[in-house]
């Protein structure tokens, strides 16, 4: 760097060098390879240099991103609404016949998803502050991937 004064090359350079140099560049890793062997650092197992990507320990419900976090939220006000009418629906029937819910297990329903709404509230302050948030695995990232979009 100090001899190309911090000159930076673009990618389509560095791209085309190691389409030129290809042979070159395979002979470097074979001999690197060898003396990484020889040197004793690794045996005979697969590792991978830079740029892999590894399945998380999270799994995709245990990770919130500001979108899903607002799903969730109408979601669960879609949710409370519902019981809302359902609430109001079994207060205007004189009979209990045609309402499958008693009302203490609508009431039980509403806090619950109203719980559930502060909860993902919450989540979504922490969401805004961190960017994105998994439960099981704090490090785990969203990442796009080939097979069907995305993977944690």
């Amino acid at each position: 760097m100090w001899l190309l004064k911090n000159l930076k090359p673009d990618f389509k350079t560095i791209a085309d060098f190691r389409k030129d140099n290809k042979q070159s560049l395979t002979n470097l890793f074979k001999h690197f390879s060898s003396i990484c062997k020889e040197l004793g650092l690794y045996g005979k197992e697969m590792i991978a240099v830079d740029g892999s990507k590894f399945r998380a320990n999270n799994s995709r419900r245990k990770n919130y991103t500001k979108g899903k976090v607002k799903k969730q939220i109408a979601h669960f006000e879609q949710s409370a609404n519902k019981y809302m009418e359902l609430l109001a629906a079994s207060d205007d029937l004189e009979s209990d016949e045609t309402v499958k819910l008693s009302k203490e297990e609508i009431l039980t329903k509403i806090a619950e998803a109203k719980k559930k709404i502060e909860e993902l509230t919450e989540l979504g302050k922490r969401i805004e502050e961190e960017g994105e948030l998994s439960i099981t695995d704090p490090d785990a990232r969203h990442m796009g991937t080939s097979n069907n979009g995305t993977d944690i």
